[in-house]
This record gives structure tokens, sequence and C-alpha cells, in this order.
């Protein structure tokens, strides 16, 4: 949830002080902002609150996401990611350097039991994507880690939006592994569902 009840100056303040929390709140409000103007039936406080932001600072929308996921916010890390798929043939240095460590943050977050990062994290093992080998085992391990670890059938419902059957799609993807990589990919998801839940 945006929260604009609290002051944009005292936000911006946060962030800049190096709260991660904080440059997320800013990264979401200035994406708000930008999509009002696509957006039918908007509060008449909420485009008072935006038009008091200067145009200087909602350029920054980015910058404060970067902030926020460098900061280990995991839900900025996964924004993040999601954008920088996007940006990846126009990527700078700073943003491929920045993506390699973020998703090797968010990697130790799917290993730590984080069920987000694990939702995420799964499918750029198994195609090998932004900056990490494809490793299909931990993939795999990952994705039945997420199914452990979600209650059913939310976890199932949103998987259903990319494949017809969840069932027949883990036995898939179990029988691409060989025996001693099925033990490995077991032995780190027995891991990661008995690892104490993270903070």
């Amino acid at each position: 949830m945006v929260d604009f009840d609290k002051p944009f100056d005292e936000i911006r303040k946060r962030a800049e002080a190096g709260d991660g929390e904080g440059a997320f709140q800013l990264y979401r409000i200035l994406l708000a902002c930008r999509r009002l103007s696509a957006t039918q039936d908007v509060p008449q406080e909420r485009v008072a609150y935006c038009a008091t932001i200067p145009a200087s600072e909602r350029a920054l929308e980015l910058h404060w996401l970067l902030r926020a996921a460098e900061a280990g916010v995991t839900n900025a890390q996964l924004a993040f990611v999601q954008k920088s798929e996007v940006w990846s043939e126009h990527a700078t240095q700073e943003i491929v350097q920045a993506r390699a460590s973020i998703v090797q943050s968010l990697d130790r977050s799917a290993r730590a039991g984080n069920r987000a990062a694990l939702e995420r994290v799964w499918e750029l093992h198994y195609s090998g994507q932004m900056g990490l080998p494809q490793n299909k085992a931990v993939a795999y391990a990952y994705l039945m880690a997420s199914v452990d670890l979600n209650p059913e059938p939310d976890f199932r419902q949103r998987l259903e939006q990319f494949v017809d059957d969840p069932n027949l799609y883990y036995r898939q993807l179990r029988d691409q592994l060989t025996p001693f990589e099925l033990e490995q990919a077991n032995t780190l998801r027995r891991q990661i569902v008995e690892s104490p839940p993270p903070h």
C-alpha cells in the first residue's frame, strides 16, 4: 500500500539517510504519481499530493528503487529484477553491477526460505538468467520449497496462470534431473523448508 499520508519530504529524508524501506516507499509514491494520468477516479488528495512533488524528484523513481534494492528490501529487489529484464539492452554498468549483487541477495533470501524470493529466483536458476548459472536441480528445489511453504491453493492458483497442470509441470521438471541431482535438490529443498523463518 502506498502511503500518501506522510509528507514527501519526510520520506525523502529517511531514504537519503539510507533507510531502505523509506527508499522503497519513495519509489512507490513516484510510480503511483507517474501512473496518475492513466488512472481514472483518482482521489483529489492524491492528485494534490503528487502535484507538490517537483519534476526533478519525479525523475528519480528508478534511483530510489535501486537504493531500496541495494539496502536489501526484498520487494524492491523483486521489482528491480523484473524491471531490469526490460532494461537489459540499455543497462548502464551501474545497473549491471547492481543487478548481479541484488540477484545474489535474492538468492540468499530464497535459500533462507523467503517465499517471494523463492517464487522468482527458481525461474532464474532454471533458465540461467540475470547472472545466475543454469542449475535445474536448484530451480527444482526452490520451486518445490515454494510449494511446501505456500498455503494451497494460493501458490497453486498463481502457478496455474502459467501452466495447465502444476503437478504434471513438477514431474516434468523432476524428470529432467539425474538421480544424483534429484537427491541434491531434495536435500536443498528440506534445508530451505526447515530453516527458521526469515525476519
